[in-house]
């Protein structure tokens, strides 16, 4: 029986310097544990708000960029379409429409029509046909005229 208390004792102290911590040793480092992970959800939160937050700005930005150049997009296509139309109708514009417009005569008449076709609308000034002043009118009568008949 001495053996066995022998055994018994050994066992017991042998249990005791190789058991597992108490339990408020446990609960502390489950508590710790539980701190850090908190700490790194919180961590990763805040750098999804501050990636979510620069992919936004990001996405204004291109929102921005991509408007501003549709606006001259349309800007540009506008003032191609309005050339086209001026162009069209200084083309096609019979001489007693040109007759009838303020400030045009006979002979400024038969010089527009005489070096038709015109690519532009600006190049009755640029060919020295019709000065500056005259061919701002001119374009708005030949705008109504084309409303009228349209």
């Amino acid at each position: 029986m001495k053996n066995f208390l022998a055994g018994l004792g050994i066992g017991f102290g042998i249990g005791i310097l190789i058991a597992p911590r108490s339990g408020e040793e446990t609960q502390e480092q489950l508590r710790n544990r539980a701190g850090d992970l908190a700490n790194a959800v919180r961590e990763k939160t805040s750098d999804a708000v501050q990636s979510s937050g620069e992919w936004l700005r990001s996405g204004q930005e291109k929102i921005t960029e991509f408007g501003r150049q549709m606006t001259e997009t349309i800007q540009t296509q506008g003032e191609k379409l309005k050339s086209s139309v001026s162009s069209v109708l200084l083309n096609r514009v019979s001489r007693e429409d040109l007759l009838s417009i303020y400030g045009i005569g006979p002979v400024m008449a038969d010089k527009i029509i005489a070096n038709r076709p015109y690519t532009s609308d600006r190049q009755v000034v640029e060919q020295g046909i019709v000065p500056e002043s005259l061919f701002e009118r001119l374009q708005k009568e030949l705008g109504d005229l084309g409303k009228k008949r349209a």
